[in-house]
């Protein structure tokens, strides 16, 4: 994070709803924009977060993506759990991977939504120098 981040995450969290500071919140983070910034939001509200992250083995390196969200759990305090889950075989894996992961995930975790999917993008556009297009 650099420099403006505190002050991001003061801007972002009024927008955000989490539980008191220092209640229990296990958070799903597969390492994309939405999901860490589900994390830090968390972590800047007090929460006393758990990462979970899971690897559906689909892609060559996954399991390398878990390493990106222990750091950023790390970076934030928060704790770090890794699980791993096989999925199976038939039409649509999209679905199939959802379930999979659903299933190994405690029901009250918290997920990345459009909510915060939203704060991720605000962030963005705010860090990210804007380019002149041409008229």
């Amino acid at each position: 994070m650099g420099d403006e981040a505190p002050s991001l995450l003061s801007e972002l969290l009024p927008r955000c709803t989490f539980p008191p500071p220092g209640k229990a919140l296990p958070c799903a983070v597969s390492g994309g924009a939405d999901s860490l910034a589900l994390l830090l939001l968390a972590a800047a509200a007090g929460c006393d977060v758990t990462a979970i992250h899971v690897d559906h083995g689909l892609r060559p390196g996954s399991a390398a993506e878990a390493g990106v969200v222990e750091a950023a759990a790390a970076r934030v305090g928060a704790r770090f759990e890794s699980r791993r889950v096989t999925v199976a075989p038939g039409p649509n894996l999209e679905a199939r991977a959802r379930a999979a992961r659903f299933a190994v995930l405690p029901h009250d975790v918290a997920t990345g939504t459009r909510r915060v999917q939203e704060c991720a993008m605000t962030t963005l556009r705010l860090v990210r120098p804007r380019r002149m297009e041409p008229r």
